[in-house]
């Protein structure tokens, strides 16, 4: 009789946690993992990592279904599965190197990138640096997304108690 009953409560314990879960999941309409320079997005984990004059902080983060309304709204706008794989950095006076902008924590790691999977396709593009072009190319689409997501992230009272906040 008690192991019956033992069996019915972790049973019931599992059915439960386990609906939490997938309930969340079926909120989720894209799924990111991008670095603005040493701080990272990864919402296929929920979670952002925070490095500050070298303390890292982890917290749990979860996107609304408006944010990523917002964001899917920009992926959309520059086309972003159809953009390159690796960004080439451009010839040109007007980009600014890794020497010449550097963010509050130190320079930008060489290797930078953002993943996204929506709707069951997943694209990875990378780069080189900090994406400091403004002209009308790869580097200044990827830009404008990586700014509308950072905004979300610096919007949080979660991410403000971590540290000043970021500019990009």
């Amino acid at each position: 009789m008690k192991l019956i009953l033992f069996i019915l409560i972790v049973f019931f314990i599992v059915t439960c946690s386990t609906q939490k879960v997938s309930v969340y999941e079926e909120t989720k309409l894209i799924k990111i993992k991008c670095s603005f320079c040493e701080n990272i997005l990864n919402t296929f984990n929920d979670v952002y990592t925070q490095d500050v004059y070298g303390e890292v902080s982890t917290i749990p983060f979860y996107l609304s279904i408006e944010e990523q309304s917002e964001i899917i709204a920009q992926i959309e706008n520059i086309d972003y599965f159809n953009l390159p794989d690796t960004l080439k950095t451009p010839h040109t006076s007007q980009f600014a190197t890794i020497e010449d902008i550097v963010s509050y924590s130190g320079k930008c790691p060489e290797k930078q990138f953002c993943e996204i999977e929506m709707n069951g396709i997943m694209k990875k593009i990378s780069w080189n640096g900090w994406l400091s072009y403004d002209g009308v190319n790869e580097y200044s689409q990827v830009k404008s997304l990586l700014v509308k997501i950072n905004k979300i992230i610096q919007s949080r009272v979660e991410v403000k108690q971590l540290s000043v906040q970021y500019i990009f």
